[in-house]
């Protein structure tokens, strides 16, 4: 009875190896030919970083924590 559940169990993942490989290859092949239907300038690189950013001063962190702090300072009053 072993030997049978370990002959089913060396099946079926002989089947899912099977699945696996073949759809990894199908994804490449599909791949390769969608490759042709895109355009010429896209890159497959990350994507860009935007070019406007938000700077934060070292001060914004110590005043947000001071707020925190006194709202629940306030709550605590109440």
């Amino acid at each position: 009875m072993i030997v049978e559940g370990l002959g089913l169990m060396v099946a079926g993942m002989g089947v899912v190896f099977a699945f696996l490989t073949l759809l990894v290859y199908a994804m490449k092949i599909s791949a390769k030919v969608l490759e042709r239907f895109t355009d010429a300038d896209v890159t497959g690189g990350p994507l860009e970083k935007p070019k406007t950013a938000v700077f934060q001063q070292a001060g914004d962190d110590l005043a947000e924590i001071a707020v925190a702090i006194a709202a629940v300072k306030a709550c605590a009053r109440s």
